[in-house]
C-alpha cells in the first residue's frame, strides 16, 4: 500500500491528479464506478494509502490528469492496480471498539443524516465526495453532534459517496440526492 504508483511526467505540470475507480460489472450500470476518489499532489506519483476505504485482494482503476495553466485537462489511459490480501493498518486492534455507519434517508431530497452506532467517545470524521472523486463536504464532530446536523442541503442531485472514520476504522457510505 505504500509503493509508488508514478505517472509519465508532463513539463509545465502543477498538479497530478489520481483517479482510482472501482467498477461493478454484475451492477445495472457497471460503467458508473462503485467507488472513485481523487488525490492531488505536485508530484508525479501517489501510494494507495493515500486513498480510503480501499478493500482487500481488489482491482481499481487508475488515471491521471495534469494541471497545466490552472486547469485540469482530460484523464489518460487507465492502468490496473490491486490491493493487497491484507492491509497491514486492520489489525485486530479495532475488533473491541463496535463502529457502523448508516446514512438516512437514502435516497434523500434535501438532506441526510448519519446514525453512527459506537462504543468510542472519540471524534468522527466525515468527507463526502462525488463521483468524480472531488471532496464536496468535510466535517469533525463528536458523537453528541452527530445527531443534530443534517448534510446535503447544498449539493446538487447525484450520487456521492461518504466516507465515515473514527479511530482509524473506515465505513464508506452512498447516498443518492434526487
Amino acid at each position: 500500500m505504500s509503493q509508488y504508483i508514478y505517472s509519465g511526467i508532463v513539463t509545465g505540470a502543477t498538479q497530478y491528479r489520481f483517479r482510482l475507480e472501482l467498477f461493478d460489472e454484475m451492477s445495472p450500470t457497471p460503467e458508473v464506478p462503485v467507488y472513485s476518489q481523487s488525490v492531488d499532489s505536485p508530484n508525479n506519483y501517489v501510494t494507495l494509502n493515500q486513498f480510503t476505504g480501499l478493500l482487500p485482494s481488489t482491482t481499481y482503476v487508475i488515471t491521471v490528469s495534469v494541471e497545466l495553466f490552472g486547469e485540469f485537462g482530460p484523464y489518460g489511459k487507465d492502468c490496473a492496480v490491486t490491493t493487497p490480501a491484507f492491509a497491514a493498518k486492520t489489525a485486530t486492534t479495532f475488533v473491541s471498539s463496535s463502529f457502523e455507519a448508516t446514512a438516512y434517508p437514502n435516497p434523500f431530497a434535501n438532506n441526510f443524516t448519519l446514525g453512527v452506532k459506537t462504543s468510542s467517545q472519540s471524534s468522527i470524521g466525515i468527507k463526502v465526495f462525488d463521483m468524480v472523486g472531488r471532496l464536496v463536504d468535510q466535517n469533525s464532530l463528536n458523537v453528541a453532534e452527530l445527531k443534530n446536523i443534517s448534510i446535503g442541503d447544498k449539493y446538487p442531485s447525484g450520487v456521492y459517496n461518504v466516507v465515515v472514520t473514527q479511530d482509524g476504522v473506515v465505513k464508506t457510505l452512498r447516498v443518492v440526492k434526487r
